[in-house]
């Protein structure tokens, strides 16, 4: 009996960003990484976009301020080792706005990284 093994383009495309999300994710197993707390990486990112913590948390949708969770919660998945719900604890907001964050690419993480000192090694 013969079993075709071929996936279908749509098959390949699903699988291919299954695992561009988990290779986002990968970064968070490598005990190597220095750790920061939320706290920390909230004052990095609030001086970046030059808001406040308040401004930060708040439910505003203004563009900066998303761009600005969307950093915070990348820079949180690479250097604390906090849950999704915990992260968004922080960020008085469910854990699916976090899942949805993760989704998006960072805007400025890499810049607040350079810029404050944050190492992954």
């Amino acid at each position: 009996m013969d079993i075709d093994n071929s996936l279908t383009a749509e098959e390949i495309n699903k699988l291919r960003s299954l695992l561009a999300f988990y290779d986002h994710q990968l970064p968070f197993f490598n005990t190597n990484i220095k750790r920061y707390s939320l706290h920390q990486l909230s004052k990095y990112v609030c001086a970046y976009y030059q808001i406040s913590l308040n401004e930060l948390i708040s439910h505003r949708r203004d563009r900066h301020l998303v761009n600005a969770r969307r950093d915070l919660v990348y820079l949180a998945t690479l250097f604390t080792p906090l849950s999704q719900n915990q992260m968004a604890k922080f960020l008085h907001r469910d854990h699916t706005a976090i899942i949805h964050y993760l989704r998006q690419p960072p805007v400025h993480a890499q810049t607040i990284k350079e810029l404050c000192g944050l190492n992954e090694q």
